[in-house]
């Protein structure tokens, strides 16, 4: 056992994912009685006391490194990552690899996303740069069963069907506690109660911070160090709010047609042969991927070009047709706000004009202008990086050119 200090708990060297409190932990072993002298006490008595005794400040989730090490602000920690044991295992991979093969019909975005998972396997504490989303509109394909068999692979370090969208608006970060790989069921589009501009913002943070302030939801919160590679299936193209210049997510497009009932009747039967995942992982562990560059940002693909088109907004639609269809280089916020209101574009919180004047390449002057007795804003439509600080008869000019 090994005592951490940060809320006077126990945990188990052989199961470190089980952290009790002292007391519940004395109840739990208070059979145990230990005699010294004349004296008989429980032996969590002199255990506690015991100047032997192993202690930490905290626990931590850090792959690759030992078990005991540091956590992100650098205190003492039991880490709750074990190395996996794997097996020799004369199985065959080739349903694995022929499902992988159906999902991913591209040869280039195959080899990659099997070098992906490659790299979990061989440098679980490497965080890629990228993270994966499956998109089609068929359902029952079989991406269910290629997750059944990762999760087997990384038992205990997958989460399956993770509420992605209840994670960001609740906070509550529990369930990517010691996850080497999160997988996203079904995920819908993503016009959410609470904004797709936040959800960006929420999400990126989610995917690319090196560490992460775990907060349960009944629990003690603590820090750890972020390994968790996202795998997200939708039906939709605009499940995330992807903006042009994502580096982020890499979009894949699965086939539209199912393969036989028996098939998968076949392929699920294999989940529950050990020889079976083990083989996999040892395949997966054994694969060449000294060509594979974790930090490479994703690529833009046909795929993702239809994902991002299908993510731009109401607003940034009407925004795109405002600016191709005026030779103006520059126009008022009010102008401009009249003609969204003409298009039926109303409701938009203001960060969300922001984000999109920043997509369409409009840019706010830094000067304000007086027009009809009111001082107003401008916004370059156009040579923004000219015209931003400009002065404001420059601007005045502009806009009486095209009254």
């Amino acid at each position: 056992q090994v005592f951490i200090s940060d809320g006077s708990r126990v945990t188990y060297r052989d199961r470190p994912d089980v952290t009790l409190p002292l007391n519940e932990f004395g109840r739990r072993v208070a059979a145990s009685q230990t005699t010294f002298g004349n004296k008989t006490m429980p032996t969590i008595a002199f255990w506690v006391q015991d100047p032997r005794r192993i202690t930490t400040d905290t626990i931590t989730f850090r792959p690759g490194s030992g078990e005991f090490t540091r956590d992100p602000e650098g205190k003492s920690a039991l880490n709750t990552w074990r190395k996996q044991h794997r097996p020799p295992s004369s199985a065959s991979v080739d349903l694995f690899i022929d499902h992988v093969t159906y999902l991913v019909p591209i040869e280039e975005e195959r080899e990659w996303f099997l070098n992906w998972l490659a790299h979990i396997e061989q440098c679980p504490g490497e965080l890629p740069h990228s993270h994966v989303l499956f998109v089609t509109p068929q359902t029952g394909i079989g991406r269910n069963l290629l997750a059944s068999v990762l999760a087997r692979v990384w038992s205990g370090a997958t989460r399956l069907g993770f509420d992605l969208m209840s994670s960001l608006h609740s906070g509550f970060n529990g369930g990517l506690s010691r996850r080497l790989l999160v997988i996203v069921d079904e995920l819908k589009a993503a016009d959410t109660p609470h904004g797709s501009v936040n959800v960006a913002e929420q999400l990126k943070s989610m995917l690319t911070t090196e560490e992460r302030h775990i907060n349960v939801k009944y629990g003690r919160q603590f820090n750890e160090f972020n390994s968790a590679r996202f795998l997200m299936f939708s039906q939709h193209y605009d499940a995330l709010p992807l903006a042009r210049t994502d580096r982020r997510i890499v979009v894949i497009s699965n086939p539209t047609e199912r393969r036989s009932p028996d098939y998968y009747r076949q392929a699920y039967q294999r989940l529950e042969d050990p020889s079976f995942i083990n083989a996999v992982a040892n395949w997966l562990g054994s694969r060449d991927i000294s060509g594979f560059n974790p930090s490479v940002p994703a690529p833009m693909s046909e795929s993702k070009g239809k994902a991002i088109d299908a993510c731009v907004s109401d607003l940034e639609k009407a925004l795109i047709d405002l600016r191709d269809g005026t030779e103006d280089r520059v126009m008022t916020s009010a102008q401009i706000g009249q003609y969204l209101a003409d298009c039926g574009v109303r409701g938009w919180a203001g960060r969300a004009i922001s984000a999109a004047y920043a997509a369409v390449g409009f840019v706010p002057c830094t000067q304000v202008v007086m027009r009809n007795g009111k001082r107003q804003r401008v916004v370059a439509l156009r040579e923004g990086d000219r015209l931003k600080g400009a002065d404001s008869a420059t601007l005045s000019k502009l806009l009486d050119q095209w009254d």
